[in-house]
């Protein structure tokens, strides 16, 4: 799978149910991404869990959410996320929309682990 083919229906909702793990890019163990584009803005949906994921990068910042839906984590029907995490790139403008692929990448499975961590009730 080319990860940054745009989804053909950008626009579908859908949940982690919705979604075969088996054609989307695995990042690792329990990440896939379902759709992701490279620049200009870089962004990735996927699924963790029984959750959906969105990230993007545009500007001078980044963003991740996690939430019930991917229009949820989105923020495009609703704003109940599970998780949300944002910072700054650069100083200098547009230049988060260049970020390389593994830094988004790592990025995103930073978030993931942030996320289980405030999960763990054992921690």
């Amino acid at each position: 799978m080319d990860i940054f083919d745009i989804e053909k229906e950008y626009d579908k909702d859908y949940t982690a149910a919705d979604i075969d793990k088996s054609t989307c890019h695995q990042i690792s163990d329990d990440i896939y991404v379902v759709s992701a584009i490279g620049m200009c803005p870089v962004e990735y949906c996927g699924i963790i869990d029984e959750y959906c994921f969105y990230f993007k990068s545009r500007g001078e910042t980044w963003g991740f959410s996690i939430a019930e839906s991917k229009h949820a984590s989105r923020g495009i029907d609703d704003e109940n996320f599970q998780f949300s995490c944002s910072g700054r790139f650069t100083d200098e403008k547009s230049h988060a929309g260049y970020m390389p692929t593994e830094q988004a990448e790592a990025l995103i499975k930073g978030c993931v682990a942030l996320w289980k961590l405030g999960k763990d009730k054992d921690v």
